[in-house]
């Protein structure tokens, strides 16, 4: 919503309207990556779109969200790509793994009307139709064939869908690269080009593989009780000096439902990502951080078992975490939060003097925030604490997506809590497109179709430049 600091919201406003226009005038095209608001569950969208005829040559959707994530979907959607049919027409459709909270929103996969897809990528685990590319466990391990979570379920909704929209010609296939684990762990898919420069998608976890320093794949194991999240697909987007991660429900620690993939992937974002990159401006630390990520989606939608200490040395500029309502998961736990505060160091940390006018050294945006109360007590105040960690401060950019009151009207102070269905903003992430195999500048907008809100700028980053 609105910064509590109204000095430092008009300076990131200035910076970006004069970024974007510096944007316009000098490219045509730009990667942008999209957190929809979908109350429960995770929908990411990877754009890249031509804003001079208001097109986009390529489109990946990555999660659908819950059971009721069709109306937000649809009335993005329609927005977005302007009510053209079907709605919305993707080039990949990635479902992270088979929870429930990721893959029902799939379910209108086969609505000629709403979406159209030319390849699909998931984990497997399950078998189809033969007049389907092949979906079979790619490996011999029985556990793998348990990794569809609820099996009743999936079947129901997901497979479902898959075989109705294949019918339909409405899905074209299933990926061919990345369809085998731990065979295609470390392979890479392009999305597209912006401008000319390559935009690809490297798979670094899958199945319970997960990319390792040595640049091969490691089996992390199964948790105990043997939980999708142990399966979630992870990738590295990059695009020049740009670098973004998404990885499902991947865990940190190891205990019953959980297993520990961050830490042997820290290792194997250093080797895949080999760069030398320096802090952007000359007077911070120029720490030759390798493995470096510009901005990542926050796994298990910040819950205490993802996002571990070893996993924050990636030291990204933005954090986004996508949470909801559930009261069982109370979510992004306190003690995620607290790990962010004490741990999470970006590329570039600058002293306040010397940080450039209006950039934040780091983001953290939530689609939705609430306090949770459990067995009669406030025991976990997710609101309140993370207003008290993250608001105000003079580095670092804090905004989450139902900052509205009974009324429906943005508080702007950080004390509403809707769960109205249009009182849902999503956050934007952009690319700046020049110098950007030498550097990394991007941008947060805040969108909400609801309120009629396109594009209110809210953060601006310049992570690093990959120069001495």
């Amino acid at each position: 919503m609105f910064s509590l600091s109204l000095k430092k919201n008009l300076y990131s406003l200035i910076c970006c309207m004069c970024l974007l226009l510096t944007l316009s005038l000098k490219a045509q095209e730009q990667l942008e990556i999209h957190h929809i608001n979908v109350e429960n569950g995770d929908a990411t969208m990877i754009l890249i779109h031509n804003t001079a005829v208001d097109t986009f040559p390529a489109s990946v959707l990555i999660d659908g969200g819950m059971k009721d994530s069709y109306a937000f979907l649809n009335n993005y959607f329609k927005h977005c790509f302007k009510d053209t049919m079907p709605v919305a027409h993707f080039k990949y459709a990635i479902l992270s793994h088979h929870h429930q909270d990721h893959y029902t929103g799939f379910k209108s996969l086969g609505d000629s009307a709403f979406i159209q897809v030319d390849t699909i990528i998931d984990v497997g685990g399950y078998k189809f139709s033969s007049a389907y590319a092949a979906i079979a466990p790619p490996d011999t391990i029985a556990a793998a064939l348990k990794r569809g979570g609820d099996k009743p379920t999936i079947k129901r909704v997901y497979m479902k869908a898959l075989k109705t929209a294949y019918d339909k010609s409405l899905l074209k296939s299933r990926s061919k690269v990345i369809t085998s684990f731990p065979r295609d762990i470390g392979k890479s898919i392009t999305i597209g080009t912006v401008n000319g420069i390559p935009v690809t998608l490297t798979c670094v976890a899958a199945a319970a593989y997960t990319y390792t320093r040595n640049g091969d794949s490691l089996f992390c194991g199964i948790s105990r009780e043997n939980n999708p999240n142990d399966y979630s697909l992870g990738f590295v987007l990059r695009y020049g000096e740009f670098r973004y991660f998404t990885g499902g429900d991947l865990g940190g620690e190891n205990g019953p439902k959980f297993t520990d993939q961050e830490t042997t992937l820290v290792g194997g974002l250093d080797t895949l990502l080999h760069e030398l990159s320096y802090s952007f401006d000359a007077t911070a630390t120029r720490d030759s951080v390798t493995g470096h990520i510009c901005a990542f989606k926050v796994s298990h939608h910040g819950s205490d078992h993802s996002t571990n200490p070893a996993f924050l040395k990636i030291r990204p500029a933005v954090a986004i975490v996508s949470a909801g309502n559930q009261k069982n998961w109370a979510l992004p736990n306190p003690a995620f939060q607290q790990r962010l505060d004490t741990t999470w160091k970006p590329l570039s940390s600058r002293a306040d003097g010397t940080r450039p006018f209006g950039v934040s050294d780091r983001g953290l945006y939530i689609t939705n925030l609430y306090n949770f109360k459990r067995y009669g007590t406030e025991r976990d105040s997710c609101l309140k604490y993370a207003v008290q960690l993250f608001a105000g401060r003079t580095d670092t950019e804090f905004h989450y997506g139902n900052d509205y009151d009974p009324a429906g009207v943005a508080t702007g102070a950080m004390t509403g809590s809707s769960e109205d269905p249009t009182c849902k903003d999503s956050y934007i992430l952009i690319v700046e497109p020049n110098n950007i195999t030498t550097q990394s500048i991007f941008y947060l907008y805040m969108t909400n179709f609801w309120k009629g809100v396109i594009m209110s700028p809210i953060g601006n980053y310049k992570c690093h430049r990959n120069a001495r």
